[in-house]
């Protein structure tokens, strides 16, 4: 049981990277929208759509995915997920 120690920090830490991971999606989504429909005179998405879609968000997701691991590589250098407070 854990008396607002390391506990609590860790805690507070994945409540943050959840959140984080929450906005990336969203900026994922927001980004590659804009990028990828053009219109929206029909309610299905063109071929040309679904694979602009499908590339983006995989190139984006990879983005992120490099960044967090740089993120972890250096925290663990640092002391754990707050900087070893």
């Amino acid at each position: 049981m854990s008396f607002g120690g390391r506990g609590g920090a860790q805690n507070q830490y994945d409540d943050m990277a959840q959140m984080a991971s929450m906005h990336m999606m969203m900026g994922i989504m927001k980004s590659c929208f804009s990028d990828c429909i053009a219109d929206f005179r029909s309610s299905d998405l063109s071929q040309n759509e679904k694979s602009c879609l499908q590339n983006c968000s995989r190139r984006m997701a990879g983005s992120y995915e490099v960044v967090a691991q740089a993120q972890q590589q250096l925290s663990g250098r640092m002391g754990g997920p707050m900087g070893g407070f």
